[in-house]
């Protein structure tokens, strides 16, 4: 190799000076190339993904008919090219932002979070699902247990000794037994009384191994010392009637097919397809809210991100029907009303009793 180089060169020194001037140039252009290629930028780029059947990760074991519906992901790089980072500038199909270390994951961060999102994302939609078929049947039941807080990010201004994964169980030698309870604890936290000198006490299981840590308190944006957690009530599920089985499938990860998986399971359960042949997909999370007065759950949809690329991706595969959160309605909405002619009907919903009463609507029709 090393002897074809030199006949190259001994070659371009014996051409003429238009040859040498080529040669030259191609050589800075092959160099820039390289550069702009392989240069990459401190940027995340989210671009439209795929959609994906719930029934790839739970299945209900029951005879009733199932419908079929998707999960709406996106695809992220968080080390583009330079090349990539120009060519994205006026691309609207993606969107780019600029990695902050202090406020975002790294990567191995970000995807423990999301394995514990979309763990606790299919938890929840079983609670949600087996709780609103039981109003019907009272033979579908689930038992099912609060586990503490599961920490989701950290603040990486503040020590406060936590890390992503972190499962709270206890704060200030008090135990958490709901999610009520433990919202109550965190405002009485963060009323005021701290300063800077303060530690608060926790109990985390991290790695399986329980453990004492001791956070100091942190300067919270209302100018208070407190304990600033950021992170979601975390359930685990007993026992069902009907049973369920589970695919730890993660290809995709987070919290965002909530609503998608307990419309799933929820029709898995009662006894008509709600989907009448149709294409549902949708985003956004399921939540639990418990009333202490009326002693009942309301199952709420949470907003979510990557709403442009997601309402991209059902207009890509053609969906019937995409559901979206209300509070992300107007952003979709947007992006919505450029589509030249959308394949699907965007259907803004509160809660899962939402999605449930169009779906019935639409089968009876």
């Amino acid at each position: 190799m090393l002897e074809f180089f030199k006949v190259i060169f001994n070659k371009v020194l014996k051409a003429k000076v238009f040859y040498k001037i080529l040669v030259i140039m191609l050589l800075l252009l092959y160099i820039f190339l390289i550069f702009i290629t392989t240069k990459t930028v401190n940027v995340i780029a989210t671009y439209p993904g795929y959609i994906s059947p719930v029934g790839s990760i739970v299945s209900i074991d029951s005879n009733q008919e199932k419908g079929t519906y998707y999960t709406t992901s996106v695809l992220q790089n968080r080390n583009i090219s330079l090349i990539e980072y120009w060519l994205h500038q006026n691309n609207f199909n993606v969107d780019l932002k600029e990695f902050d270390p202090i406020l975002d994951l790294t990567t191995a961060e970000e995807y423990i979070a999301g394995v514990y999102y979309k763990k606790n994302s299919v938890s929840k939609a079983l609670i949600a699902a087996y709780k609103t078929a039981n109003e019907n049947n009272i033979d579908i039941d689930i038992n099912f247990e609060f586990k503490g807080i599961r920490v989701t990010s950290v603040d990486k201004n503040f020590d406060n000794r936590l890390k992503v994964g972190d499962l709270i169980i206890e704060l200030n030698g008090v135990e958490l037994v709901n999610f009520e309870q433990t919202r109550t604890i965190i405002g009485e936290i963060n009323d005021g009384d701290l300063t800077s000198e303060d530690n608060i006490s926790l109990k985390v299981v991290r790695d399986e191994i329980e453990l004492a840590v001791l956070s100091p308190a942190q300067l919270l944006e209302s100018n208070f010392y407190g304990i600033g957690i950021y992170g979601e009530a975390y359930y685990e599920v007993i026992d069902s009637t009907p049973t369920y089985s589970l695919v730890d499938d993660f290809s995709s990860t987070g919290p965002s097919g909530g609503l998608m998986q307990t419309l799933y399971i929820y029709d898995a359960l009662t006894e008509f397809d709600l989907t009448s042949g149709l294409i549902i997909a949708g985003t956004g999370t399921i939540e639990i809210n418990y009333d202490p007065i009326l002693d009942e759950y309301q199952f709420v949809t949470g907003q979510i991100g990557g709403v442009k690329q997601k309402i991209l991706t059902a207009q890509k595969n053609k969906v019937d029907v995409f559901f979206i959160p209300s509070s992300n309605y107007l952003e979709a909405f947007e992006v919505y009303e450029r589509i030249a002619e959308p394949t699907f009907e965007l259907v803004s919903i509160v809660n899962l009793y939402d999605a449930i009463a169009w779906l019935e609507g639409r089968s009876n029709e």
